[in-house]
């Protein structure tokens, strides 16, 4: 378990909820890298959060998540440079065309879902909120994100359209 460490000047104590929350999605040096990260940021630009561990939470998701998108990418273009000696121009540009919207799609699949957990955690605050005037302000951000959810299932009809011309113009 985490030691007591320091974030923005508050002790953060190891059988702290929020510290015992973060030590079951990562390890305990991860998490002293994030505390230290949050602390250092917080300290040098005088910036304060409202939530050290959905801070931390997110910093840490968007991290695993650049990883993975890095190694795909990197495994991909290896599967694909393989096969090109094997393709006419036309494949090739259709096969790279392809990868890049499946890319996006996937892309904007991971903002949903990222988004309909948001949306998820609203409706149990929801559930329990009693006060008017925060219940108004919740059921707005719900109606942000429900809005930004459709903006988002737009784009990936977009992008089948394009995968579809796509298709039809290298007949694939």
């Amino acid at each position: 378990m985490v030691t007591v460490l320091s974030v923005g000047g508050s002790i953060v104590a190891p059988n702290n909820p929020d510290v015992e929350f973060l030590n079951r999605h990562m390890n305990e040096n991860e998490l002293h890298v994030y505390i230290n990260k949050l602390s250092s940021y917080m300290e040098s630009s005088g910036k304060t959060y409202k939530n050290h561990k959905a801070t931390i939470l997110k910093w840490y998701n968007e991290d695993k998540e650049k990883k993975k998108s890095t190694h795909k990418k990197r495994g991909n273009k290896h599967q694909i440079q393989g096969n090109l000696s094997k393709m006419s121009n036309d494949e090739i540009e259709f096969t790279i065309k392809k990868q890049n919207i499946n890319s996006n799609i996937n892309s904007i699949k991971n903002e949903i879902k990222e988004k309909q957990d948001g949306l998820n955690g609203l409706n149990n605050l929801l559930k329990s909120c009693t006060d008017g005037i925060a219940r108004d302000i919740l059921e707005n951000n719900k109606k942000i994100i429900l809005s930004e959810i459709k903006t988002l299932e737009e784009e990936i009809s977009k992008e089948n359209e394009n995968l579809e011309f796509y298709r039809s113009k290298y007949k694939q």
